[in-house]
């Protein structure tokens, strides 16, 4: 069920951005989406979901808090302009579609201004 939802989040968030989904085609855990966005600072995008009590990760679970993509993230051969706007998106078991959709509205809102 979880992995439905994973899916659902990450071909409708595909129609609306330039976006790489990290190991899409790889075994990956169900519940966890990690997405490059093109020309996007991961960093400034979390800040700005932290206001809003939206909640995700930078870069790989093994990164590091360097500036920049972690060694993960180089070695999945992530292009640069696509890099340094790598986050990471976890559901849980109470995820609904709803949340996932006002995320997508929130996404959509901050990267594009």
């Amino acid at each position: 069920a979880i992995a439905r939802l994973r899916d659902y989040f990450e071909s409708t968030l595909c129609h609306g951005f330039p976006l790489i989904i990290n190991a899409q085609h790889s075994p990956r855990l169900s519940n966890t989406s990690s997405i490059s966005f093109k020309n996007v600072d991961a960093r400034r995008l979390l800040a700005q979901l932290d206001e809003r009590q939206i909640y995700a990760s930078a870069g790989a679970a093994c990164g590091h808090d360097a500036k920049g993509p972690s060694a993960v993230i180089q070695a999945m051969q992530v292009p640069d302009a696509y890099a340094s706007g790598t986050i990471r998106v976890s559901l849980g078991l109470e995820t609904t579609q709803a949340e996932l959709e006002k995320f997508m509205e929130t996404l959509a809102h901050l990267i594009k201004t």
